[in-house]
């Protein structure tokens, strides 16, 4: 069916919500945030307190450590 299954992280009615980037390595998310102007969540809490604080407008890629993920 399309729309489902992949699609599912890139809702076409959100056009403006921010990709999320993954990373195994600390030290290579926060170089990457630092060089592409992304910025850089070691925990999911610390995404949604940031996306709530409006950080979400600012930019359109997140750079996420899969590691320190919950």
């Amino acid at each position: 069916m399309a729309g489902s299954g992949a699609q599912a992280s890139r809702p076409h009615l959100w056009p403006r919500w921010p990709e999320v980037v993954w990373y195994n390595n600390v030290r290579t998310a926060q170089d990457h945030a630092d060089r592409y102007n992304m910025i850089f969540f070691r925990t999911l809490a610390d995404f949604c307190y940031k996306a709530r604080q409006g950080y979400r407008q600012k930019t359109t890629i997140f750079a996420v450590d899969r590691g320190m993920a919950p």
